[in-house]
């Protein structure tokens, strides 16, 4: 739903230590297998839920198929590269390798 009035979109790292703890206004910090529970969005005065946590990696959550428990499947979210890093990667990497021609991976971050 809407952000309730006079509340910033803050994204707080609450699991992390007290001097590696950070917040971000309006942007996610890195997403860890060792916070697996979640981001503090202060505007939703909750943790993000794991569909929230998929499309920032760039997965989308109404097909991914889930397998393992909530926590298990935080921790996963938190080990994966996103979609977008990987899709840049694999776009010089295939045609360096000589797995695919050259020019015929289009870079769509570019």
């Amino acid at each position: 739903g809407p952000r309730p009035p006079g509340r910033p979109p803050y994204v707080v790292d609450c699991d992390s230590s007290p001097y590696r703890s950070k917040y971000l206004k309006g942007v996610s910090p890195c997403l860890t297998c060792s916070r697996a529970g979640g981001h503090w969005v202060t505007s939703r005065m909750r943790r993000m839920n794991k569909a929230e946590m998929l499309r920032l990696q760039g997965m989308n959550p109404a097909t991914f198929k889930m397998a393992v428990s909530e926590r298990q499947l935080g921790k996963q979210i938190g080990n994966a590269m996103s979609a977008n890093v990987l899709e840049r990667l694999f776009a010089r990497l295939l045609p360096a390798a000589g797995l695919v021609p050259h020019g015929s991976l289009r870079d769509r971050w570019a």
